[in-house]
């Protein structure tokens, strides 16, 4: 697996066994293993040394990569970072025209200078976009704080907007995503 770094960092690699509970990080009610569980974890980590307000850091995963690889994508990424912020962290591969968000408070994600999506509540995103176009041809969203009934999104495109109210799944099913467009 390669990282990236668009920004730089200073990252280091740790290799330890640790011991939690799935269940005291994860509120879904059908985790089997119940108790605490042990094994051996990779941990990345970036050090932010001792100033750590309002810092901002990026980085890219390119899954199943070898250095060498990681260093072809790295020579053409792709991705763009379109926001990093608190309240709303979005990133874009121009090259698919595929943009993830995570919104942590209402807000509006801005696409281009004509094209944002605008949400009431926190929500997470993943938006295709029609390269040729630039326009909106899908949107999948959840709420994984399962905090959310419901979902109020308008799209704002070149003087026009859509707003679509769409119900979120609910109960066991909480936190998953529902295609929107």
């Amino acid at each position: 697996m390669g990282y990236i770094f668009p920004g730089g960092a200073k990252a280091g690699i740790l290799n330890k066994s640790v011991e939690g509970s799935w269940q005291l990080i994860n509120l879904q009610t059908d985790i089997r293993e119940k108790g605490p569980v042990a094994n051996d974890i990779f941990c990345l980590f970036l050090d932010h040394g001792d100033n750590l307000w309002d810092d901002r850091y990026a980085y890219v995963v390119v899954p199943g990569a070898d250095a060498s690889q990681t260093a072809e994508f790295a020579s053409h990424n792709d991705i763009v970072v379109l926001s990093n912020t608190r309240s709303l962290q979005s990133v874009m591969d121009t090259g698919t025209g595929i943009v993830y968000a995570a919104m942590y408070a209402g807000g509006e994600l801005r696409l281009s200078d004509s094209l944002s999506i605008a949400s009431e509540t926190p929500v997470m995103l993943l938006v295709r976009l029609d390269t040729s176009t630039g326009s909106v041809s899908e949107i999948v969203a959840s709420d994984p704080s399962r905090n959310s009934s419901a979902l109020h999104l308008t799209v704002r495109s070149a003087g026009s907007s859509r707003t679509y109210d769409v119900a979120l799944p609910q109960d066991e099913l909480g936190g998953s995503s529902i295609k929107v467009l």
